[in-house]
């Protein structure tokens, strides 16, 4: 089940084909699910249907929350949101994979002494979203690291399997944060089923500011398919690749990115923790208010916006 947050409708856990590859006929539903007022470029103006999933967005349509306020983090994607303050609260209320651990999310290149016992957040997609993800606070990225890994679904039913480690088994990027507010954040990209390439867009030693765009999910092609009716109506333009903050996106299908801070470095935002203990995703969009940086949500009374 999800709940929903600032306005969005609430729908049942999985998304469009709860995780299945989508046919013609069962894609053409998801067309019904998207804003179409919001997409910079004209629908008739794709090519593909995998091309229509990495579309951009007007100007605005996903605002900031306290863009000026580098101690307020912000949803990183249009999804299916969990948050826990602790790692063992998300291993006891969500992630149910016997081999998980932060230091096999992060990889053997990285320490995650850091992380330990830190916030960890998870967003989840599902097809009919805004396919691009957002870095959820500012600073110099780090590091990137790329770990080769299967291709497992990222639905609920495998990360709440004891007999499934998607997260740590997973093809995955991750990016290393330094901010002045938080700390280190790492920011884990999670390939799955038909999402296989991560490339990002910036790079070791930039500067980024919350709600650029981070990185690009591609379709597999070995598991392309003709999408023959929708390849007459659908396609991009590569240039609009270059706009609205980039750091990348996602192709066709759903995937995850985890969000982990340090220990007491986060104030998650409350609703999004009662969301999450009771096993509820909380459906966000990008810009949406994620939390404060510990110390400040008392001292400075930001409310608690969902969109500005």
């Amino acid at each position: 089940m999800q709940v929903e947050r600032g306005g969005w409708r609430v729908e049942a856990s999985g998304g469009v084909g709860g995780g299945r590859r989508l046919g013609p006929r069962e894609a053409g539903g998801v067309e019904d699910q998207i804003n179409i007022d919001e997409i910079k470029h004209p629908i008739d103006s794709f090519k593909t249907f995998n091309e229509f999933f990495i579309r951009e967005l007007k100007p605005g349509a996903r605002p900031i929350a306290f863009e000026d306020h580098d101690d307020i983090a912000i949803c990183a994607a249009d999804c299916r949101l969990m948050a826990f303050e602790s790692v063992d609260d998300s291993l006891r209320l969500w992630i149910k994979g016997r081999k998980f651990s932060v230091q096999g999310l992060l990889g053997a290149e990285l320490s995650s002494n850091n992380f330990i016992q830190g916030s960890l957040v998870i967003f989840r997609l599902a097809p009919q979203d805004y396919h691009r993800f957002h870095v959820p606070v500012s600073g110099v990225i780090e590091a990137f690291v790329d770990i080769p890994g299967s291709l497992y679904t990222v639905n609920p039913i495998a990360v709440n399997s004891k007999y499934c480690n998607v997260f740590t088994e997973n093809k995955r990027v991750v990016s290393i944060i330094s901010t002045s507010k938080f700390g280190k954040v790492a920011f884990i990209a999670i390939g799955a089923t038909m999402v296989g390439s991560i490339t990002f867009i910036k790079k070791k030693g930039d500067y980024v500011h919350k709600g650029d765009e981070v990185f690009v999910f591609t379709l597999l092609c070995l598991l392309c398919y003709e999408l023959t009716t929708l390849n007459a109506q659908l396609g991009t333009n590569q240039d609009a690749f270059l706009s609205f903050r980039q750091f990348g996106y996602f192709s066709f299908g759903g995937s995850t990115v985890i969000c982990l801070f340090e220990k007491d470095s986060i104030d998650l935002d409350e609703d999004l923790i009662a969301n999450s203990e009771r096993s509820l995703e909380t459906l966000v969009s990008v810009g949406m208010k994620l939390g404060v940086a510990k110390g400040k949500r008392s001292s400075e009374g930001f409310p608690n916006l969902h969109g500005i």
